[in-house]
């Protein structure tokens, strides 16, 4: 019977209808215009930092294409390709 009569207290509290106070829907309709302008300036963030790195690693394919260029027409040879024809040529002398 106990547990009845709780239950029943219960479901009647949750059912029946509450107006909500003025002052609480306002903090909530503050808190979640606050939450919204942090979305927004986060997305703005993320968007912004994306399109940084979009630039350097378009920055660092011309670079790599131009190295490519300048070595496939004869230019400098990069400093692993010395080692490696000095290391050779070392093995073949020793």
């Amino acid at each position: 019977m106990i547990f009845t009569a709780k239950f029943g207290l219960k479901i009647i509290r949750l059912t029946s209808a509450h107006t909500p106070d003025v002052g609480q829907l306002c903090t909530q309709a503050n808190t979640i215009q606050e939450l919204c302008h942090q979305r927004d300036f986060i997305i703005k963030e993320v968007e912004e930092e994306r399109a940084r790195w979009d630039a350097e690693r378009l920055g660092f394919d011309r670079v790599a294409e131009a190295l490519i260029a300048r070595r496939c027409h004869g230019g400098e040879s990069t400093y692993r390709e010395e080692v490696r024809s000095s290391e050779k040529y070392l093995s073949k002398n020793i």
